[in-house]
């Protein structure tokens, strides 16, 4: 006799059950592509989910809009789980990884990202400040020299973090 999840429309897994099984995969079969950062890194599923996908999906609900993926949240490093898996946009995931870097702007931890987007700001030459050692606060707060007439020696100063 076949096991059946009653997760399927037309044939076709629904995408609840497909992020499940992704999810597996990435943990659990050394061939898959991500393997490595996840099951290879330590990453486990809980027992309760393993083989039980009314659980998983009990726990995590429904996929709120086709725009949202599973994602392992608040805690990146930690296992797929009851409250450390949440469904997000990309803009949420992207701003979960290991390297994206925060400032605090209104007493709120906010991406870095988030903030250049938000205010508008050259990219480029944010991160280019970050990535010479300014606070990020700072790289974010500083006018561009392009657009206050600064000579190119002030400029350097300012990278080298002689201008305050």
């Amino acid at each position: 006799m076949k096991w059946r999840h009653g997760h399927a429309v037309d044939g076709q897994n629904t995408p609840e059950y497909r992020a499940w099984g992704e999810m597996k995969a990435r943990c659990l079969n050394p061939k898959k592509k991500g393997y490595v950062r996840y099951g290879g890194a330590g990453v486990a599923i809980c027992k309760e989910w393993l083989h039980d996908f009314s659980a998983f999906l009990r726990d995590v609900g429904p996929r709120p809009t086709s725009s949202h993926s599973l994602d392992r949240h608040p805690n990146n490093d930690g296992n797929y789980e009851p409250r450390n898996v949440r469904w997000a946009t990309r803009r949420e995931q992207m701003a979960n990884r290991k390297n994206t870097r925060f400032v605090v702007v209104d007493g709120k931890k906010t991406p870095l990202s988030e903030v250049i987007r938000d205010r508008g700001l050259n990219r480029r030459l944010v991160c280019s400040r970050v990535e010479n050692g300014w606070p990020p606060e700072r790289a974010i707060s500083t006018p561009s020299a392009k657009n206050f007439g600064v000579s190119q020696s002030a400029v350097s100063s300012i990278k080298r973090g002689e201008w305050k």
